[in-house]
């Protein structure tokens, strides 16, 4: 048995003491339990320790084990020891493959110590020796591969990995590789996001806008999947507003942003991506904000149509031709483009009567009653067309009746109070319309908001709806206590007889109770339950359920 002291230590010039921990092979069998000892002396013997280094207080060391070779670490300041086998955890001191390192550390720690000598004072000379090219690839290579290097790279040099550029590419495989072909619902682009953003608030303008194209790019190769919660699609808005954000930070000369118009457009006018236009035309519309890039759009969109004047995507480029047109200050030019296209395509519309707006008076309400007439119940239409009109226009209350008609929104039909001049007359066709599309409940309201009580109990008792009934209770029974009590309990006699099941009958019995709590109906209540109970003595379930009321 080989018995290694310890010896004084020597500290060099980095104030590295050398190692002190030797142990002796009796006190290595007194650190661990018999068995562990055992084997390791028998790993150690049979050559199972594979190489032990020393750099700087650390063993690392490689031991053979049963099914794997182990990894051991032993620190020469703390004296801990740690292996990679399942029983370090478990047994009480070394495992096996530790006690075969100690055993090994202790025949052979001159050895060790020599070979971290050479390591040391060899570095120079190795690296004076290794290609520049080649030193630079290992460096590399070993950045990539290991953490720790990496880390302890960045700190001696006092660097920082903010700033450097991503391979969004990768990272965009990666996160597509978790998943494989079941990507929706399950692939989440936040950090990606989050990433970029950051840098967008470097200024690192130029690697954020190509980050953002090549999301664009990704999210379009996989189309062909579903998106029912519309996930890729608010993503896809997100990047081409980032894109064109950061192309528009990017301050890029006229020459350089052309790359950029050319793809937005060829996106914009590709009939596969047509759900998603509206969110190219307007980065299209962000990036384009000097003459010579409206422009370069300009010709692409005549470009365009002159190759194919019967293209399907003609609507979208004439769309794009009347902003071109307007931002340039060719309103004229403009209205009197979309006034011969605005009635092919809903959008075009919706330009054309905003730009209405630039246009004279006479002008814009002769345009804007063709406009009605082609889209008589577009709300949206008729919202836009609505500043075209004032006061003293005479189509300006019918256009208002329209809105509130389709929208409910009060503040059209307070204004068009204050211009009618029959209220009652136009309250009641406006009533009349609403009740031949169902919508009752509207009716009803626009009574009550009128103070018109008596007209909205009318409504309630035409709607042909119990439900109706239980809405309005706290608002018209007490006013008409036993009209409506009246009313109400009909319609629960009908309702009744609909269905018979118990979840049925405990829907009547909830009308029922909201009709025992209208102020002075009390008698009312009670003569209907017993009409109630006579009509259906034999549906022994409703029996029990109204038993208590």
């Amino acid at each position: 048995m080989v018995r290694v002291s310890p010896l004084p230590a020597v500290e060099d010039a980095d104030g590295y003491a050398g190692w002190s921990y030797r142990p002796t092979r009796e006190e290595i069998r007194r650190e661990c339990e018999r068995d562990e000892y055992r084997s390791g002396s028998k790993t150690y013997d049979e050559g199972g320790v594979l190489f032990a280094e020393l750099s700087r207080g650390e063993i690392v060391a490689a031991v053979r084990g049963y099914y794997r070779n182990e990894a051991v670490h032993l620190d020469d300041n703390t004296r801990r020891h740690r292996c990679s086998c399942r029983n370090s955890a478990w047994v009480s001191g070394h495992c096996e493959h530790v006690v075969a390192v100690l055993l090994y550390m202790a025949d052979n720690m001159e050895d060790i110590e020599d070979a971290e000598q050479v390591r040391l004072d060899s570095a120079d000379t190795l690296l004076e020796r290794a290609p520049p090219a080649d030193l630079r690839d290992f460096v590399a290579d070993r950045l990539r591969n290991d953490p720790v290097m990496y880390s302890d790279f960045l700190k001696r040099f006092k660097l920082s990995d903010a700033g450097i550029p991503r391979n969004y590419a990768r990272l965009l495989k990666n996160l597509y590789g978790k998943y494989g072909d079941q990507v929706r619902g399950t692939v989440r682009f936040g950090r990606l996001f989050k990433i970029i953003r950051q840098r967008r608030e470097m200024g690192m303008h130029a690697e954020t806008t190509s980050a953002y194209r090549t999301i664009l790019e990704s999210i379009h190769g996989h189309m062909d999947m579903f998106d029912d919660d519309q996930y890729y699609a608010d993503c896809l808005a997100e990047a081409l507003e980032g894109m064109a954000d950061s192309v528009a930070r990017e301050d890029l000369p006229p020459d350089k942003k052309r790359d950029h118009i050319s793809y937005l457009f060829s996106r914009c006018t590709d009939i596969w991506y047509d759900d998603y236009w509206p969110h190219y035309r307007m980065a299209l519309e962000a990036i384009c904000d000097t003459p010579a890039d409206l422009e370069y759009w300009r010709s692409l969109v005549k470009g365009r149509l002159d190759a194919d004047p019967d293209t399907a995507v003609r609507a979208g480029l004439h769309h794009m031709e009347a902003h071109i047109l307007h931002t340039t200050g060719s309103t004229e030019a403009a209205l009197d483009l979309l006034s011969g296209h605005y009635s092919e395509d809903r959008d075009l519309c919706l330009k054309y009567a905003l730009l209405l707006r630039h246009a004279g008076p006479v002008r814009a309400r002769r345009a804007g009653e063709q406009i009605l007439a082609a889209y008589p119940d577009d709300v949206d239409v008729i919202k836009e067309l609505l500043p075209l009109y004032d006061d003293s226009s005479p189509a300006y209350p019918r256009i208002l009746g329209r809105v509130f008609l389709a929208t409910g929104e009060w503040e059209y039909l307070s204004t068009l109070k204050r211009l009618s001049r029959d209220w009652s007359r136009t309250l009641k066709e406006m009533a009349g319309e609403l009740a031949r599309s169902g919508r009752h409940e509207r009716v009803v309201d626009m009574y009550l908001k009128e103070g018109m009580h008596h007209e909205a109990m009318g409504a309630v008792e035409s709607a042909n709806d119990i439900d109706i009934y239980e809405k309005y209770v706290g608002r018209l029974a007490k006013m008409h206590p036993e009209r409506y009590a009246q009313a109400y309990g009909n319609k629960v006699r009908i309702f009744i007889k609909v269905r018979s099941a118990r979840d049925h009958y405990e829907n009547a019995r909830r009308h029922l109770e909201s009709i025992r709590d209208i102020p002075r109906s009390e008698a009312a209540f009670r003569k209907l339950l017993s009409v109630i109970r006579a009509e259906h003595s034999r549906k022994y379930v409703l029996q029990e359920v109204l038993r208590g009321l």
